[in-house]
């Protein structure tokens, strides 16, 4: 059985980021990405090993997407306003693609070399974003860690609406910024 002309990996990959966008990324399944592409789930099987290699692929396209983003802005300058420009760049992916995101943010699996490189491209690019505070390599790795992990609780709390005091939000994103780079700072 010869696959169906325009079905390819990339497309199926595309067709579930836009369900886990849409729906959230655990409402994926073959058979919702079959009917968004207009086949039969078994159409799928011809590219991709099923639903886990298709979740492992869609982690690897949000990496490559928020690596592409994130080096894009990571030219908006040096120091803190290249910073500030990284910081922003992952706070609005994270919200313009929900599920995209959610799907990059589990730790590549061991087998899968191109997951992993994706994975350290990003961690490298956020390295050159820090490099501009002259820290040393461990500080700087410690520096991506936090870096992150202030990103990726701020993008949860307010997807749960975490946020409900009536504060402007834009006003808490640049004390969390400042906050940040004077920390990074005094390492």
């Amino acid at each position: 059985m010869s696959p169906r002309a325009g079905l390819d990996v990339s497309s199926i990959t595309i067709a579930a980021a836009d369900i886990a966008n849409e729906e959230g990324l655990e409402q994926v399944t073959l058979a919702k990405v079959a009917r968004k592409l207009g086949v039969r789930s078994p159409s799928l099987y011809n590219h991709i090993g099923g639903l886990p290699d298709l979740i492992e692929k869609l982690a690897v396209y949000g990496v490559e997407k928020m690596h592409t983003v994130i080096k894009y802005e990571m030219n908006s300058g040096h120091g803190e306003n290249g910073l500030k420009a990284v910081m922003t760049a992952y706070l609005t992916f994270a919200r313009a693609e929900p599920g995209v995101y959610e799907a990059a943010q589990k730790a590549p699996e061991q087998h899968n070399e191109v997951w992993q490189a994706a994975s350290n491209q990003l961690v490298q690019v956020l390295l050159a974003v820090v490099a501009a505070f002259d820290l040393e390599e461990k500080a700087a790795l410690h520096t991506v860690r936090v870096l992150r992990s202030a990103l990726h609780g701020f993008v949860m709390l307010d997807r749960a609406g975490g946020f409900g005091l009536p504060l402007d939000l834009q006003e808490t994103e640049e004390v969390m910024y400042k906050l940040i780079t004077a920390g990074i700072a005094k390492l």
